[in-house]
C-alpha cells in the first residue's frame, strides 16, 4: 500500500515592535505560509507544523530610526504555542552611529 501525504497550505501575516532596554524600538512586518500535513482522510496531523516567511523593518525609534532590513524566517509551531525560528536577513541602522 502506498502512502500519500496531503498538505495545506495556510497564509500567515504579522506585525510586531521589538523594545530595547533603554525603550528605542523597531517595527516589523511579515507574510509567510504555515504547512500543516494533513492525513489520507485529509484531517490534519498533529503539530508541529513548519514554515517560512518573510520580514521586513518598517520603522523604528531612538538608535533604530532609519533602520532599513529585510529577511527570511523558517521555523515550527508547536501545539503549545510556542515557536522555533532561524531568521537570516540584512538590517542597517544610521542611529547605532549616533553621539549623544
Amino acid at each position: 500500500m502506498r502512502t500519500t501525504w496531503f498538505r495545506r497550505l495556510i497564509a500567515l501575516t504579522g506585525t510586531g515592535t521589538h523594545t530595547a532596554a533603554n525603550g528605542d524600538t523597531w517595527d516589523w512586518t511579515s507574510e509567510g505560509v504555515v504547512i500543516v500535513p494533513l492525513d489520507a482522510s485529509f484531517m490534519p496531523l498533529p503539530p508541529p507544523y513548519a514554515f517560512h516567511s518573510t520580514w521586513e523593518v518598517v520603522g523604528g525609534t531612538g538608535r533604530f530610526a532609519g533602520m532599513t532590513g529585510h529577511g527570511t524566517g523558517e521555523g515550527f509551531s508547536y501545539a503549545d504555542g510556542t515557536t522555533s525560528r532561524i531568521d537570516s536577513g540584512i538590517v542597517s541602522t544610521v542611529g547605532s552611529n549616533k553621539k549623544k
